[in-house]
């Protein structure tokens, strides 16, 4: 019958896709009709099992497996846009979510758009709090989309305090590499904002002079790049994603932070780039969505002066004018001016992150799907150049494909609000001029006045002031500024902070 069922629904095929706008939804094939089917074919059929039973029957197993909808993309009627600039160099970071609970539903095309996503961030092959039930069919899921779309992903692998928890999770990294194949693996990041890590709650002392002082973090990544030889993959791209937050202030000696009590940055790029020289990819996570160097308009109450800067993909907006002084570290460091550099991370929430806690933050447009429609169609239209005369971005990832929950913290950034929706987030219903549940609204005194540092500055001179010196209050103990440091004008979000 398995057979029968397989060889009606070859004959017959799927109906055709129901298109609204930019999104489609494929729908299930119609049920066999199994007299019809046995009245016409009983012939083919008969000869059919005899000769090629087995592979009719494993293809039949296949089918009763949950596999990836090669067609699924979220409905809209607002379509942001009809031609995305460099589509070829952008990426959907992929949430907790998706990967864990709804893998056959990873988007095909970019929400509210034509085009196809050519490339996935997975943070880590799979993590101890998802059902380890789900893993096998998820990397099934991820290497089907991958192979069937020639998409490239982008696998992250953590670094911690724990050794042996860190190597349990290179195994599984190994694991799946192997089944994904080196032709579709664009790169492996080790580690993900790693020069946090001593600000973690429980972080202690010896675990930071061990990762950076006794090089344990080197150390680890060279044994990782072994690994990856030895399984094949001696062509693939190496980056650490990290944040502005290592930015050394304009003029110091070293672009890079230093620092033994929080971390050796400058000293674990120079030799890195310098054993692995190009294969090695300068990573950068970039969130204007918390800087607390953006401010509430002159009224106190609205905020459309900071989300005009937050916005601005221009040459010489928010996200460019961080990636040049990037650049202008990255050249200081090597001495080139042409090293590969990607953005691992950037995206925009709506409604309000719960770990938002900057003053603009109160600000209701701040966290409106408007918000977040305008910060996205400035990504689509991005064309990667930074201004400056400066080699821009091979590569940028978006975050995220869907809403999720970190550590209990329930997170808005995605495209898609979960699993369930068919819709996308942004439609005209949602782009209405409100804002969505959860927004929040006035303008707050705000507890972070203090968290404003006296930092030297590291920015380019434009932008959202990451020249005006303005740091997150960790160097000067004012304010929380418990995790980032950063005096560039640029804070990371914070939503992985017990894996860095």
């Amino acid at each position: 019958l398995k057979l029968v069922g397989f060889l009606g629904m070859a004959q017959r095929g799927p109906t055709p896709m129901q298109v609204e706008s930019s999104s489609s939804t494929r729908a299930r094939p119609p049920a066999c009709d199994f007299k019809k089917l046995t009245s016409t074919v009983a012939g083919v059929v008969l000869f059919s099992a005899v000769t090629v039973g087995i592979v009719g029957y494993g293809s039949a197993l296949a089918l009763n497996r949950k596999t990836v909808d090669s067609s699924f993309n979220c409905t809209t009627d607002l379509l942001l846009s009809s031609s995305m600039a460099k589509p070829q160099g952008k990426g959907l970071a992929m949430d907790d979510a998706t990967f864990s609970q709804c893998s056959s539903k990873i988007p095909v095309r970019w929400p509210n758009t034509h085009e196809d996503v050519t490339s996935l961030r997975l943070f880590k092959a799979w993590d101890s709090q998802f059902p380890a039930s789900n893993r096998q069919r998820a990397w099934n899921d991820v290497i089907q989309y991958a192979r069937t779309r020639g998409a490239k992903i982008l696998i992250g692998t953590q670094i911690s305090c724990d050794a042996g928890d860190d190597e349990k999770d290179w195994q599984q990294v190994l694991s799946l590499l192997n089944q994904l194949g080196s032709n579709n693996t664009l790169a492996v990041a080790i580690g993900n904002e790693i020069e946090l890590l001593s600000a973690k709650s429980g972080t202690t002392e010896k675990c930071v002079e061990d990762l950076w002082v006794n090089g344990q973090f080197f150390s680890r990544v060279m044994k990782r790049v072994k690994d990856l030889d030895d399984a094949g993959f001696q062509h693939v791209q190496l980056t650490t994603a990290m944040t502005s937050a290592v930015f050394a202030p304009a003029g110091n000696a070293k672009p890079f932070m230093d620092d033994p009590k929080r971390a050796l940055v400058n000293t674990f790029l120079q030799n890195v780039t310098t054993t692995l020289k190009d294969r090695w990819t300068f990573s950068w996570n970039i969130y204007p969505y918390f800087d607390p160097n953006l401010h509430l308009d002159g009224n106190g109450k609205t905020c459309s002066t900071a989300l005009r800067t937050a916005s601005d993909f221009s040459s010489s907006g928010y996200v460019p004018s961080i990636l040049v002084a990037a650049r202008e570290r990255m050249a200081k460091l090597t001495g080139s001016s042409k090293d590969r550099m990607w953005v691992t991370e950037t995206g925009w929430s709506s409604p309000k992150a719960k770990t938002l806690d900057t003053v603009v933050g109160w600000c209701k447009d701040w966290n409106s799907a408007e918000a977040l429609r305008d910060y996205y169609e400035g990504f689509l239209a991005w064309d990667l150049d930074i201004g400056n005369g400066d080699v821009g971005p091979e590569r940028v990832f978006f975050f995220s494909g869907r809403d999720t929950t970190n550590f209990g913290i329930r997170e808005y950034f995605g495209l898609i609000p979960d699993c369930n929706s068919t819709q996308c987030k942004l439609n005209t219903s949602t782009c209405s001029g409100q804002s969505p549940a959860g927004g929040g609204s006035g303008s707050g005194s705000g507890s972070d006045e203090g968290g404003r540092g006296s930092g030297s500055g590291s920015g380019s001179g434009k932008g959202s002031g990451s020249d005006e010196g303005k740091g997150s209050g960790s160097d000067s103990g004012e304010g929380s500024g418990s995790d980032s440091g950063s005096d560039s004008g640029f804070f990371p979000r914070r939503r992985r902070t017990d894996y860095v």
